[in-house]
């Protein structure tokens, strides 16, 4: 499950990035009780504010996402969703456009 949260998020990272000048960060860490956190963090064209809420939702698909490419049909984010909160865990989403995302689990 772990690796399909860290497919899912990375993946759709790296999707919405920008050829030559997209870059992903990636950083895990432990924290106490045997968990850990995962960050993800892109400088893509990043997510409008009013559109953050439902980025978790089944099938929705973030404007400017909405063409097929690069494809997919939005449940990519809202897999990781359901995996996280079955685990007890907590995944968050921060965005600002024309600078990039950073979503976080901690399972």
């Amino acid at each position: 499950m772990v690796q399909q949260i860290l497919y899912n998020i990375v993946t759709n990272s790296i999707q919405h990035t920008v050829g030559d000048t997209g870059r992903v960060w990636i950083c895990v860490e432990p924290l106490p009780d045997q968990k850990a956190r995962l960050v993800v963090r892109d400088n893509g064209p990043g997510i409008a504010k009013e559109q953050l809420d439902r980025i978790f939702d089944r099938f929705y698909r973030a404007s400017g996402a909405r063409e097929r490419h690069p494809g997919g049909a939005g449940l990519g984010l809202a897999i990781v969703a359901e995996i996280v909160r079955a685990h007890d865990g907590v995944v968050k989403v921060e965005s600002e456009l024309g600078v990039g995302t950073k979503m976080t689990v901690e399972l």
